[in-house]
């Protein structure tokens, strides 16, 4: 493509197919026919181009702390349910395991309706804060 490099930063579902599709567009502006494309591991048939790197969570939750993000919130949360549970990851499978970490810690009821902690459905009491709170106090090395 004969333009300047640009950056663009913004959270992408499904990386993998946004930088084919976007590729698949500069192709096609070119003049270059692309059938169709996928995601997922290159096939034998398939020629590897190109390998794209995120940020590893720990380095995502450093920034979550620090800049709060609902965006990056909620997509931890499905990766939480990916990994723990299975895939794809969704939102109910992800506050099923942090409603299960979080039960572990505190005696009293809660309610998780998302992971930015924005829903009005979110129940939590100063207790429930407290006791997560204290427990991350009592295990700094996790934190």
């Amino acid at each position: 493509v004969d333009q300047k490099n640009y950056y663009l930063k913004c959270l992408v579902s499904r990386p993998g197919l946004f930088v084919a599709s976007r590729f698949k567009d500069h192709c096609k502006i070119k003049g270059i026919s692309v059938k169709g494309v996928r995601s997922g591991a290159v096939t034998k048939q398939g020629i590897h181009l190109h390998t794209i790197t995120s940020q590893t969570v720990s380095e995502l939750l450093t920034e979550l702390n620090k800049k709060s993000n609902n965006m990056v919130a909620e997509v931890l949360t499905k990766n939480l349910g990916a990994y723990f549970d299975s895939r794809p990851g969704t939102k109910k499978k992800g506050l099923k395991i942090l409603s299960a970490y979080l039960s572990e810690i505190t005696t009293s009821e809660f309610t998780l309706d998302d992971g930015s902690g924005l829903s009005k459905k979110n129940r939590l009491s100063g207790k429930n804060v407290m006791d997560l709170l204290s427990y991350i106090y009592k295990n700094k090395e996790m934190y």
